[in-house]
């Protein structure tokens, strides 16, 4: 896994699935959401942010790993990992999204 690339591994409720934030799945999270990336990144930091929000971003990210999950299995995950937590791990998978790209060019 490269965070720098946008891959990571995301457990959710005892389940652990690869994830890879591409430009793809950023859009269809801003798409969903109705905010662009750093507006979401805000909305975490003020703790302002919906459970839908949190579902479809979890969803767009655990699906561009490559793993076919419904929005109805996500937040019964989200349920169980409790809404906390839920909203932790969306904050690392936006923090890795916004921190993709290649390193050190100038």
């Amino acid at each position: 896994m490269n965070p720098h690339r946008g891959e990571t591994k995301l457990s959710l409720a005892g389940n652990s699935y690869n994830v890879k934030l591409t430009l793809d799945g950023i859009a269809k999270i801003e798409n969903s959401t109705g905010c662009s990336i750093i507006k979401i990144a805000q909305k975490l930091s003020q703790g302002d942010l919906t459970v839908t929000e949190i579902g479809s971003i979890l969803l767009y990210a655990i699906r561009s790993g490559g793993n076919n999950v419904s929005q109805a299995e996500v937040n019964t995950m989200i349920w169980n990992e409790g809404l906390v937590n839920s909203m932790k791990l969306t904050g690392d998978l936006i923090t890795i999204a916004l921190d993709t790209g290649e390193q050190g060019k100038g």
